[in-house]
């Protein structure tokens, strides 16, 4: 199975573990400025099937190719990888803090 397939397989694997917590967040209602699917609805004229099949479409095809192109091209450990992809992805944040404004994950 070449580099692209496996890529495509966890990057479904991984939107459906994100598409749980979304769900999750919805129902619970803990933290509704994050709801991508309510983002995606309200920026656009989008549907709500229209912005889960964005959802997908992004999380599969365009995160899981980034990774296997950077896989390619990075001569690390796979726990290094993720780590140098996570930096690599979001260094254009000037404060230094990311995911979702929280403190937890710093710039590199």
């Amino acid at each position: 199975m070449s580099n692209a397939s496996k890529a495509l397989i966890a990057g479904f694997v991984a939107t459906l573990v994100l598409s749980v917590l979304i769900i999750l967040n919805g129902t619970t209602g803990l933290m509704p400025q994050i709801d991508i699917i309510l983002l995606l609805t309200k920026l656009g004229t989008l549907t709500v099937a229209a912005a889960w099949m964005d959802h997908f479409i992004i999380g599969v095809v365009v995160w899981g190719l980034l990774f296997a192109a950077f896989d390619a091209i990075a001569r690390s450990r796979a726990v290094d990888q993720g780590r140098d992809f996570r930096c690599v992805c979001l260094a254009d944040d000037d404060d230094g803090v990311h995911a979702f404004g929280g403190s937890w994950c710093f710039r590199c």
